[in-house]
């Protein structure tokens, strides 16, 4: 495995880090709900929630507690309220890839020096802008496509490969096809080796907001939770733990 990184100057190795691999993940946080006596309703519409009364396409609820969470849905509910944070999405173009006669396995995520200029525990260092100067000389449509690679194993051996970031209000329907051959032609660099593509597909989520997420009080017993980042994935369940725990000391 060394090897195959041997034309790479350096790295760094995190041994903190954890993985959420979510098409396990959300249907395993479903059913440990459901053993825990929660009723989970899917395939339904919420329209109204506030004042203790929720309406939703399957029935309406009554609670002394409503927690709205929706994701990068800023029309349904509470849209003035939405508004205020001034919320856009991004959309991203993923990958998931076979590595074909690599000779090893990946057992961990990989990133890369475009990485350190997407994320602000790296971009904000001053180093960062020599980096940032270096790719805008040389490949600068990937900066101008908000490409950073990433790639991380599956429970089934293959690699999820990502991705670009395309800002705004709403969110296009249409990937490009430059877009994933870009990422491709980085992975297959990276890796050492050609690689199959098994699908492709588009995520979109919450971006560029006044803090990482946005927790608002829409009247005394409703709360309003949108990230502003791609960090929800792995963070929901804590800020959902920290926000039911202030409400009920």
């Amino acid at each position: 495995f060394e090897g195959r990184l041997g034309h790479h100057h350096g790295a760094l190795q995190g041994l903190d880090d954890l993985q959420i691999y979510s098409r396990d993940a959300l249907p395993a946080i479903t059913s440990s709900l459901q053993t825990m006596g929660v009723d989970v309703y899917t395939q339904a519409h919420v329209h109204y929630a506030q004042e203790g009364q929720v309406h939703s396409s399957v029935g309406n609820f009554t609670a002394n507690s409503i927690f709205v969470c929706p994701g990068h849905d800023y029309s349904s509910l509470h849209r003035e309220l939405l508004d205020t944070v001034k919320p856009s999405v991004t959309r991203l173009q993923m990958l998931k890839v076979r590595a074909q006669d690599a000779g090893w396995a990946l057992d961990r995520p990989l990133l890369t020096g475009l990485s350190c200029l997407h994320y602000g525990a790296f971009s904000d260092l001053p180093l960062a802008d020599t980096l940032r100067e270096q790719v805008q000389q040389r490949h600068g449509v990937l900066l101008d496509q908000g490409i950073h690679l990433l790639i991380s194993p599956t429970p089934d051996g293959d690699l999820i490969i990502g991705d670009s970031h395309d800002y705004g209000q709403q969110a296009s329907p249409f990937n490009q096809e430059e877009t994933d051959q870009y990422l491709l032609a980085l992975a297959e660099t990276v890796l050492g080796c050609p690689v199959q593509v098994l699908q492709r597909w588009q995520g979109v989520y919450g971006a560029k907001g006044p803090a990482p997420f946005s927790v608002l009080q829409a009247d005394g017993s409703t709360q309003v939770t949108v990230m502003h980042t791609g960090l929800g994935m792995t963070t929901g369940l804590a800020i959902g733990e920290r926000n039911i725990a202030a409400r009920y000391d």
